[in-house]
């Protein structure tokens, strides 16, 4: 089916270069004609603020951390005139802040209201107030994708937008039956689940090289846990090091970005059966991944 005259909007708040739940859906609607415009935010500093990659347009909206009065007044500026900076700031992990999703949400409008768009596409509960705002006035399609429970991971006030907003979708997607039913609950007109599956190609992986790097991480007579995502506390990683900290015959490889690196870096400095391996790249994921006998999740 040619869906070349048809734009679909994403609106993310996250680093969705490497982000395999949002690029993935991007890459995917780009095979079958859509034209794809994310906005999203990098939680590295140094990123290009404009790019294009697999065909995707992607927007990289500075991410505001600090309330010193003027670099509020000079990123407020910014965004008054909508001028992205070519490059994002500093090099280390920005964490998210409340600050810094409410000048997101105006970011949001200020790009989403200058590119066209048939389809908004709002990426968890923190974006569906801009992307419902911008499908109302520029009276596109509204698509919601809940990645996670809005309650549990964003609190009271993440499901009480979901409950006044999921109604206005025109369509809802999330990821198994159990959040599905929520979600209808709620008062969802159509929820399509959308699984987070594997291309089991890529995990087609020689012996030798999985064997190679085996060793390289001296996994011997190991059951092996891995976690590749998302640092987020709600993922209780405190207790797993915990408990593979205090479990012999067990070893965590665990990498990503987020408010809890740190944690998970001290740790891995005094527990040797726990192993950081920072941030990876989406192609390394299915060797990484092949070597486990748990994935964490």
């Amino acid at each position: 089916m040619e869906n070349s005259s048809i734009n679909v909007s994403f609106i993310a708040n996250f680093f969705v270069r490497d982000d395999p739940r949002v690029i993935t859906e991007a890459i995917s609607l780009t095979k079958v004609g859509y034209h794809v415009c994310i906005i999203g935010a990098p939680r590295l500093g140094g990123q290009k603020a404009r790019e294009t990659i697999h065909n995707i347009d992607i927007f990289n909206v500075p991410l505001v951390k600090s309330w010193n009065p003027f670099s509020l007044l000079r990123e407020i500026w910014r965004l008054v005139r909508g001028q992205l900076v070519p490059l994002t700031p500093g090099e280390e992990v920005i964490n998210n802040s409340k600050l810094a999703t409410l000048l997101f949400i105006f970011w949001a409008l200020r790009l989403g209201f200058s590119i066209r768009a048939e389809v908004i596409h709002a990426h968890d509960i923190a974006q569906l107030v801009p992307s419902w705002l911008l499908a109302s006035i520029k009276r596109t399609r509204l698509i919601y994708n809940a990645h996670d429970d809005a309650t549990e991971y964003y609190g009271r006030v993440g499901g009480l937008i979901e409950k006044r907003l999921i109604s206005r979708a025109d369509a809802v997607i999330t990821v198994g039956e159990c959040l599905a039913e929520t979600l209808r609950n709620l008062g969802a007109r159509e929820v399509v689940i959308v699984g987070n599956w594997k291309n089991l190609q890529d995990y087609d992986i020689a012996e030798n090289q999985l064997e190679a790097l085996r060793q390289k991480l001296d996994l011997a007579d190991s059951l092996v846990i891995c976690y590749f995502g998302s640092l987020e506390p709600i993922r209780y990683f405190s207790e797993l090091l915990l408990a593979v900290e205090q479990s012999s015959g067990v070893t965590l490889l665990i990498a990503g970005r987020g408010p809890t690196a740190q944690e998970i870096l001290t740790v891995s400095k005094r527990a040797s059966n726990i192993r950081w391996l920072g941030w990876l790249n989406m192609v390394d994921l299915p060797l990484y991944t092949r070597l486990a006998d748990v994935v964490f999740c």
